[in-house]
């Protein structure tokens, strides 16, 4: 298999690394959608509402900072024919759901 020029991209646009790719940026819009629905109990619940909507906020802000790195890395793992998942990445995003959920609760149960 011939490989791109040092410092192109892989051979293949439509490969794994554009599709998860979109499929971070899918998560990076529910959680901002997340962000607002968390903003409309402020009313009802006081400023504690205010806990989830902000840490909603740094999720998504933190996944569009390492969004390019991510997709620069995988596609530098296809086009060496040699790819790494990224555990830590999707370990975070679960414990990150798991502290919005809590709180979420925990506004909802002291509110």
């Amino acid at each position: 298999m011939s490989h791109p020029p040092e410092g192109a991209s892989h051979q293949d646009p439509g490969l794994q690394p554009e599709r998860t790719t979109l499929a971070w940026i899918r998560t990076m819009l529910a959680l901002l959608v997340t962000s607002s629905l968390f903003l409309r109990w402020a009313d009802v619940h006081g400023l504690i509402a205010v806990t989830p909507f902000l840490v909603c906020l740094l999720v998504s802000l933190l996944i569009h900072l390492s969004q390019r790195t991510r997709h620069q890395r995988a596609s530098r793992g296809i086009r060496d024919e040699r790819i790494n998942a990224n555990p830590r990445a999707v370990g975070t995003l679960a414990l990150a759901s798991i502290t919005i959920s809590a709180l979420g609760l925990l506004v909802v149960l002291i509110g």
